[in-house]
């Protein structure tokens, strides 16, 4: 495995079912005794893959709708795919294969989450506000000097 730099650390107390803007789409898949966690951000489009909390892969994607992250353990070959299945709904799609047979597979919908949904309100709420201010302070400074 190879060292990598400025991953996002998963707090064992969150609900991953929920996609929020702050940790984004996390995955956590089960092999045996092993897991494997997956987490997608929802700014950047940059992605981790981690195997017993150990970081196997890393991308980012801001282009395409697929992403594929590959890794070996041992004699075993991991895949993980991140499909971006609907954009307007911004639906992502994580499946994990383990020597070309999947043995994960699970969907996040963040609109489905009303903290989501209020989250993005306020942000437009808060870019109005700072439109509106940065208008009025604009056409200030324009009159003053």
């Amino acid at each position: 495995m190879t060292a990598m730099t400025n991953s996002v650390k998963r707090d064992r107390n969150m609900n991953i079912e929920e996609v929020t803007l702050r940790d984004g789409y996390w995955f956590v898949f089960e092999d045996g005794e092993e897991e494997i966690a997956a987490n997608g951000s929802v700014w950047n489009g940059k992605e981790w893959v981690y195997f017993n909390d150990q970081l196997v892969s890393e991308k980012r994607n801001a282009t395409s709708r697929t992403t594929e992250h590959e890794f070996t353990i041992g004699k075993d070959r991991y895949r993980l795919t991140f499909y971006m299945k609907s954009l307007m709904k911004a639906e992502l799609e994580c499946t994990l294969y383990k020597n070309d047979k999947q043995i994960g597979h699970d969907i996040r919908k963040p609109m489905k989450s009303r903290n989501f949904k209020k989250t993005i309100f306020q942000c437009f709420v808060a870019g109005v506000v700072a439109g509106v201010l940065g208008a009025a302070l604009g056409e200030y400074l324009a009159k003053t000097f």
